[in-house]
This record gives structure tokens, C-alpha cells and sequence, in this order.
């Protein structure tokens, strides 16, 4: 109510509606329950689908376990911790 003491509304009785018009009646409308049960009707005839049988999951592929007569591949061969060191130092060394 803060603004309360500023509203004016300027009412003046010869303004003011006395009486209410006389309106004719309104036209009858249509029910909406027609078109409800309209789609009700169309729905019942929809067959109900077939329920999906849900299958037990396949078990995992397991690979085939190494032949122990034959021997392994080669490992990837990674140079020695000191020549790795020395690549590095050296290509400090030209980019500088």
C-alpha cells in the first residue's frame, strides 16, 4: 500500500453503470464430450501391442588362450633412460 495516497480514481456517480444491458441468450454449443468419446472409441480399436521378449545377453567373446609351444612376439624395444636423456639434451640444444 505505499502508493495508496497518490491513487485517484475520479469516480463521479453520473459515470458509473447503473444497470446491466439486456444481452440475448447465447447459442447452444456443441458438448465436448462427443469428440472425448469419439477418440475414446478410436483408441479401443487400436490392437495393444504384443509385448517385445527380452532375450538373456550373449555371453562375452573370450579370446583363444596362447599356444604355449610357440613362442611370444617381440616387445616393442623403448632405447635405454640414458639415451632417451641425450635425445632430449640435445634437441634443447638446437632449438635454443
Amino acid at each position: 500500500m505505499k502508493n495508496s495516497p497518490r491513487v485517484h480514481f475520479n469516480l463521479r456517480k453520473s459515470e458509473m453503470i447503473n444497470e446491466v444491458p439486456n444481452y440475448p441468450a447465447a447459442p447452444a454449443t456443441a458438448t465436448p464430450a462427443a469428440p472425448a468419446l469419439a477418440q475414446a472409441g478410436a483408441l479401443a480399436r487400436i490392437p495393444r501391442p504384443r509385448p517385445v521378449s527380452i532375450t538373456r545377453p550373449r555371453p562375452p567373446i573370450v579370446a583363444a588362450s596362447p599356444d604355449p609351444t610357440r613362442p611370444k612376439p617381440p616387445a616393442a624395444v623403448k632405447p635405454a633412460p640414458a639415451a632417451r636423456n641425450a635425445v632430449r639434451n640435445a634437441a634443447r640444444r638446437r632449438s635454443g
